[in-house]
């Protein structure tokens, strides 16, 4: 976001214009196109397993079942995150 590497991105883009892209990927989640489709695609399946009586041992399908990669939790809290970026 906002440049090629990090660096680029420091200098191109200003410390409110990353707050916002932060609280839009808070909101909407990621901005990789591949991923946001994969998720579409896991959601659909959890629910047709879902309405069709879920697993053999009676449990329900999640996003994760049908996830081929998850983005890691940093655990950043977008304050934090803009601190890290000054």
């Amino acid at each position: 976001m906002g440049g090629a590497t990090v660096d680029e991105a420091k200098e191109r883009l200003s410390a409110a214009e990353f707050h916002e892209w932060l609280l839009y990927r808070e909101k909407h989640g990621s901005l990789n196109a591949g991923w946001r489709i994969e998720r579409l695609l896991a959601m659909l399946c959890a629910l047709v397993v879902n309405r069709t009586g879920g697993y053999k041992d009676g449990t329900a399908a999640g996003l994760a079942d049908f996830l081929s990669y998850q983005m890691p939790d940093h655990g950043l809290s977008i304050e934090q995150a803009i601190k890290q970026w000054h």
